[in-house]
């Protein structure tokens, strides 16, 4: 699960470098097949 997490911080922080990327709604539905809702909680 450590791992996971890990790997979704890069992924947050390529996502907030091209913010306006399409791909932005596929991050999004990666978020929600891993359930991790207060994630975002967690990079603030």
């Amino acid at each position: 699960m450590k791992k996971e997490v890990i790997k979704l911080q890069l992924v947050f922080k390529n996502y907030f470098k091209k913010r306006s990327n399409p791909s932005s709604q596929l991050f999004y539905k990666k978020l929600q097949f891993y359930k991790i809702h207060d994630y975002s909680k967690i990079v603030n």
